[in-house]
């Protein structure tokens, strides 16, 4: 049975990508970095494609790492990469 599976498996092109690659060995865990304290470590995203409203359409989210506390600011879209 193991032998008939093999060669259906080997015969098709779909089946050979879901094939598991054997990886080395990654190494322990490193632990993450403590933080020393309150908004010293943030990040920052923006949240588009809201109607707008009195032409503010963006809204900024800040969130302190440390403390998960978050702020949202309204904002207009000018800003560019």
């Amino acid at each position: 049975m193991k032998s008939i599976i093999n060669k259906f498996r080997e015969e098709f092109d779909v089946c050979k990508p879901a094939k598991m690659k054997k990886v080395s060995y990654c190494g322990l865990l490193q632990p993450l970095l403590i933080l020393k304290g309150i908004w010293r470590n943030i990040t920052t995203n923006f949240m588009e494609g809201l109607p707008r409203l009195r032409r503010k359409n963006v809204i900024l989210v800040i969130v302190g790492r440390f403390s998960k506390y978050a702020h949202f600011l309204v904002v207009t879209h000018s800003f560019a990469a």
